[in-house]
């Protein structure tokens, strides 16, 4: 993010007002998004993928063990989640990638009592090999476009809450 659009007062009052516009569940969700995503991708750099899944398992248990709160079970509230979290995202002061997006996302759903997947999924780009993060939630692909997803291989994991 530029100096220039951090320093301009008009998009300052705009971003607040429509933060104060928002209910209270949204206002919540968004403050916790522009911690967690931030968090994710400093939690990554020191313990790696599994140690910080496992982790982000554990502090969701508590709550995805309680009935889903139905303001977010639906494909509605998933997708106000995904467009708080790319909010989030795009507000934070550090870099972030779709791993750091979906990581938080998935956390913040399943602390809400959603039921929804991190998967993870790798493809051959020329000699490059890119990867990529995706939330589906009820089978379908909620934070990203599925055509862009469609020359991922996913891949086999156990994620900490899945080991066999």
């Amino acid at each position: 993010m530029s100096e220039q659009a951090l320093a301009s007062p008009a998009r300052l009052r705009r971003g607040l007002h429509r933060l104060w516009r928002m209910p209270g569940t949204h206002r919540r969700l968004l403050l916790q998004a522009l911690v967690a995503v931030p968090a994710v991708r400093i939690l990554l750099r020191a313990a790696g993928l599994r140690r910080v899944h496992a982790l982000l398992s554990r502090w969701a248990a508590p709550f995805s063990a309680r009935r889903a709160d139905p303001r977010w079970s639906t494909p509605q509230g998933v997708q106000v989640a995904v467009a708080l979290v790319d909010m989030a995202a795009r507000w934070s002061p550090v870099s972030n990638t779709c791993l750091h997006r979906s990581l938080a996302l998935w956390w913040l759903l399943r602390r809400r009592g959603v039921d929804c997947q991190l998967r993870l999924g790798a493809r051959r780009n020329d000699a490059r090999f890119d990867a990529h993060a995706w939330i589906e939630y009820d089978g379908r692909i909620v934070n990203d476009d599925t055509r862009r997803i469609r020359d991922y291989v996913p891949l086999a994991w156990h994620p900490a809450d899945r080991l066999p």
